[in-house]
């Protein structure tokens, strides 16, 4: 589950510098689909880690792995010149990946039907802050 999530994840900040919206779109839709996939369990982990100090802390250090990955990708992409040059990733990352995580969390409750409703406001708001003017 952990890998499926992280390929998933990481496809949209590995786009390449030719990519389209429509190519960001795809890949925050396969991240959509695999967190349905694995919700069930994901959900568990969320609430164990509200108690659990171990839960907590082994959550904690994936998500770190994960935007330390997603920090690194953004870098690449801006060296590219396909992320904004007034884009810090240190500083936009932590935000990106934390809002991905709650939104997926709070807004995919209607399984598939829930990315259809999604899916452009997740696009508009990763496009907007991170890729617009760079194609």
């Amino acid at each position: 589950m952990t890998s499926e999530l992280e390929v998933a994840a990481s496809r949209w900040y590995r786009l390449p510098r030719d990519a389209t919206r429509d190519d960001l779109r795809a890949a925050l839709a396969e991240l959509m689909s695999s967190h349905l996939r694995h919700r069930p369990t994901l959900l568990a982990v969320t609430e164990a880690a509200a108690y659990d100090p171990r839960v907590r802390a082994e959550y904690a250090e994936s998500m770190a792995r994960r935007f330390s990955e997603m920090e690194r990708g953004f870098r690449a992409q801006q060296a590219e010149g396909g992320v904004r040059a007034d884009v810090d990733p240190a500083q936009v990352t932590p935000w990106i990946g934390w809002m991905t995580e709650r939104g997926l969390f709070q807004l995919l409750n209607d399984g598939p039907a829930s990315v259809d409703r999604h899916l452009e406001g997740m696009t508009t708001v990763i496009w907007n802050t991170i890729y617009e003017g760079t194609r």
